[in-house]
């Protein structure tokens, strides 16, 4: 039966195999020996005298005094055995040189062929566990910090060389794939008993169940629960006292813009009820497809610090600090825009005009016409834009004091600016609605010196509602009330800039009767 099997594979191997392959196959050797002397002469002795027995010591220490530098002692052997074939024999034992001789010595030595390769298989599987077992506690694992982000090459450094290759060589899917970065890494943990980053990384995905990440990590697919927990108070620390870990980079990667609104917040429970009025602020910045963490890693809180509170406030309480109820407008410098600027606004006005008659026509002649935010989408793949990354948002801490408040409003442009210059942005840009717009305003005016590079601004919805309260004013008396009151209802609310909805269409209507 061998025998047969034997002949199958060399015919399969004559069928599926060209000749031009074959041939080079026969060359490597020839092509080595021509290369490498000492490969050369240690053949050459080796057939000079078929009776003796050697040892590896000796055939390595030939190669090198016949100026052999290239191969290994493992793989001068490798190589012996590759150009003798069949006819050599390598005797191995562990802790012992190998020895090498022809079968006809073999069979004086009462050697006898052995098809039972259970030995050979339990001496190798101990030799890749030691290997394994060796590279695994070799591994560097600092204990003192988590690592900020993980990829591919971070899940590698935690991974055995030999345990790779080992999986590798079970299946091409294993090849330096995801499973077998993570099947490495469980090993690892198993052997030191730390978490690798990639543990964690997945922890942190399924940080919402304490159930799922502890049933997970029973099979040592994630982290512990318990180390989850530490390495989110670590990262919040080190988060309030730097906002680069909280995503949010230099100036030069993108606009920096502040935002602060309102926040109120009234719970009730059994014990009583517990309300809140202050001033929430944010930063955004938008993101980009190449960012990357500038701080790499966070450092591990000790479990005696994980129960402090974080300090996150204001390292000062806002000054006293009042202003004009209608302070004097400053002088304002006044710009005109480039033609450059203006033509790129005269084409964008053009073509939202052409796309909301698009719209429509296809409204009254499709059923099938998405809703007009779908619509602008399904134009833009069309077109062939690419999808802009999401923004980067950092919430700040809030500031517990009344928001319209102008010394709480002084705290906030001050805070503004201060993120502003140290993100290395000369401009300070804070959003605000119409509440909050006035007060900042007048505070500006009284500190024009202070406040020279920055500049405030309405969010969108409150710009639109500003606009259309200002046409209400100067409408008022000439009939559009009454003219409003015959399509819709609350004309006041309307014409004050409430409703800003309805006042758009409004307004459109009230264009066509004009």
């Amino acid at each position: 039966m061998h025998a047969v099997e034997a002949f199958y594979h060399k015919e399969c191997l004559s069928l599926f195999v060209s000749k031009r392959c074959l041939s080079e196959i026969s060359k490597v050797t020839s092509k080595q020996l021509q290369t490498d002397e000492g490969l050369q002469y240690v053949i050459e002795i080796l057939q000079a005298d078929r009776n003796q027995i050697w040892n590896s010591v000796e055939l390595y220490q030939e190669y090198q005094d016949n100026y052999g530098r290239a191969l290994t002692r493992r793989r001068l052997i490798q190589d012996i055995q590759k150009y003798f074939g069949d006819e050599l024999v390598v005797l191995t034992s562990p802790g012992y040189a190998s020895l090498i001789t022809f079968h006809k010595n073999a069979r004086l030595m009462k050697m006898i062929k052995d098809d039972d390769e259970s030995d050979d298989i339990e001496r190798s599987i101990n030799i890749v566990a030691k290997h394994v077992v060796q590279e695994c506690n070799t591994i560097s694992n600092d204990k003192s910090t988590y690592q900020a982000h993980i990829d591919r090459n971070i899940a590698a450094e935690y991974a055995s060389d030999t345990l790779m290759m080992l999986l590798a060589a079970m299946s091409t899917k294993f090849d330096k794939s995801l499973p077998a970065l993570l099947i490495a890494n469980i090993i690892t943990n198993v052997i030191t008993n730390n978490s690798t980053p990639l543990q964690m990384a997945l922890g942190i995905l399924l940080r919402d169940s304490k159930k799922i990440v502890s049933h997970l990590y029973d099979y040592r697919i994630t982290c512990s629960y318990d180390e989850l927990l530490r390495f989110k108070s670590s990262a919040a620390t080190a988060a309030s006292v730097d906002p680069i870990k909280q995503g949010i980079s230099d100036a030069k990667d993108g606009l920096i813009q502040v935002v602060a609104d309102n926040f109120d917040a009234a719970i009730s429970s059994p014990n009583g009820m517990l309300s809140t009025h202050s001033l929430a602020m944010i930063i955004i910045q938008p993101a980009h497809s190449n960012d990357i963490a500038q701080s790499d890693t966070i450092p591990r809180l000790k479990k005696s610090d994980m129960t402090n509170i974080i300090d996150d406030r204001q390292e000062s309480e806002p000054e006293y600090f009042t202003c004009q109820k209608k302070p004097p407008m400053v002088n304002l410098q006044t710009c005109s825009l480039s033609s450059d600027l203006l033509h790129h606004q005269d084409v964008s006005r053009k073509r939202a005009i052409d796309n909301d008659f698009a719209f429509i026509q296809d409204v009254l002649s499709s059923d099938k016409c998405p809703e007009f935010n779908g619509y602008n989408t399904k134009i833009c793949r069309e077109q062939g834009h690419s999808l802009a990354p999401k923004t980067k948002v950092v919430y700040l801490p809030l500031i517990d004091k009344p928001p319209a408040a102008s010394a709480t409003m002084m705290t906030t442009m001050l805070r503004a600016k201060q993120i502003s210059e140290a993100a290395s942005q000369r401009y300070t840009i804070l959003t605000l609605d119409q509440q909050l717009y006035r007060v900042a305003l007048h505070v500006q005016w009284e500190n024009a010196a202070q406040f020279q590079n920055f500049y405030l601004r309405l969010g969108g919805m409150h710009l639109l509602m500003s606009y259309c309260g200002c046409i209400g004013t100067l409408m008022a008396d000439t009939g559009i009330v009454e003219i409003l009151s015959a399509a819709f209802g609350g004309v006041s609310k309307i014409l004050s800039g409430k409703k800003f909805p309805q006042n758009v269409r409004a307004r459109e209507l009230a264009s066509w009767f004009s």
